[in-house]
């Protein structure tokens, strides 16, 4: 197997930005946060076991594994984690038990070498019922080795247990951030998964070939998972960073919705809606829906009802947001959806078509008296109100 107390946060979805509060200028100093910051803000807020346990600040300890010679080196943690090369990618165990996910959280952990001193590690698990024996070891010529792994279920219980046995392929190091051998720690790249029977290709290049047919494969890729929960934690470290009341999310067109969805974070203090457009408004039912799933709303309502409220942009005759999505928000937020809904019909005033779309960027007229201008200045003034 092979900031200080005057900066606000602005969280534009798929934008990060920083923003003085007393200008809340859009255009304000961007900062960028590192993929560590990223996976570090999902595992503060994900279940103990989901992440490697350096992304929670806590020490990992390893040994390397490799052939006489080779430079070539595997390593293996005290979790069981296998990182399969250099920099690489690495092979994460998961067991379910009864039903229930089990972790390296939520086991006794143990860590041996053959003979007490032999380059082959056994990592083991106990947990009530269970143990799962992890033990890696290099076979072969130098600068052609093989890395093995076995993995092996034990019933230590009374009672009949059905486990299933998940390896997952993930996007870390064994090596936390802070340490390294010659390459940083912390997050790397699994750029593709390709899978032939038994055998995965990863990278397009590595192999991991299971020697006992497996059960089932899966993959997806990062932006195929909950994204709004990335972009949750993209808010969290922003308001750690920048500190001040809270964030600020603007979601447009199909990103819109999402900032109704981070509302359930109470790091995001001023959530703004432009021209919502998911889903698509092919039926009358998704003409007046949300995107966003009933808990989320749900959420959504509580904090609106506390003070947390919701702005909303769009032109009249869009026919990507109509207006049965805006009824709905005042329906489900009432006074805590306030609505800027700029007239696009036929004849209008100030001779907006009626393809107009975007409020805030290419349908802006940025001159005096221009009722887009006065949705942008509104912007910025929801932004300074929630976030000073």
């Amino acid at each position: 197997m092979r900031s200080g107390s005057s900066a606000a946060a602005i969280v534009a979805c798929g934008l990060l930005a920083a923003a003085c509060a007393e200008r809340a200028a859009l255009e304000s100093e961007a900062t960028h946060p590192t993929l560590t910051d990223v996976f570090t803000s999902l595992a503060r807020g994900a279940p103990p076991g989901a992440y490697p346990k350096y992304f929670l600040g806590r020490q990992t300890y390893w040994t390397i594994v490799g052939a006489p010679d080779d430079e070539k080196e595997a390593l293996v943690n005290e979790e069981g984690m296998i990182e399969v090369d250099d920099g690489s990618f690495s092979v994460e165990p998961f067991l379910r038990a009864n039903g229930a996910l089990v972790t390296w959280a939520d086991a006794e952990l143990s860590f041996e070498l053959a003979e007490g001193w032999l380059p082959i590690p056994t990592v083991t698990w106990r947990t009530p019922g269970l143990a799962l024996e992890i033990t890696a070891f290099a076979a072969g010529d130098a600068g052609a080795s093989t890395l093995h792994a076995s993995y092996r279920i034990q019933n230590v219980g009374a009672d009949a247990t059905r486990a299933t046995l998940f390896l997952a392929i993930r996007p870390f190091q064994v090596s936390p951030p802070w340490q390294s051998l010659n390459i940083a720690g912390g997050p790397t790249a699994v750029r593709d998964l390709e899978r032939d029977g038994r055998v995965v290709r990863v990278n397009g290049e590595k192999l991991v070939v299971s020697l006992t047919p497996p059960g089932g494969f899966g993959a997806a890729r990062f932006e195929e998972g909950p994204i709004t929960d990335w972009l949750r934690a993209l808010c969290r470290h922003a308001h750690e960073r920048c500190g001040g009341p809270g964030v600020g999310a603007l979601g447009m067109c199909l990103t819109g919705n999402f900032a109704l969805a981070l509302m359930v974070d109470e790091s995001v203090m001023a959530p703004v809606l432009s021209q919502p457009s998911l889903p698509f408004p092919v039926s009358a039912s998704h003409r007046a829906a949300l995107h966003v799933s009933d808990s989320d709303l749900a959420a959504a309502r509580g904090r609106a009802q506390l003070g947390c409220g919701v702005l909303g942009l769009r032109f009249t005759r869009d026919p990507l947001c109509p207006p049965e999505r805006f009824e709905r928000l005042r329906r489900e937020l009432g006074a805590g959806f306030e609505a800027i809904e700029i007239d696009s019909s036929p004849g209008n005033p100030h001779g907006i078509p009626r393809t107009a779309h975007s409020v805030l960027t290419k349908d802006l007229v940025d001159e005096e008296g221009h009722p887009t201008r006065a949705a942008l200045l509104r912007v910025l003034a929801f932004f300074r109100e929630r976030l000073r």
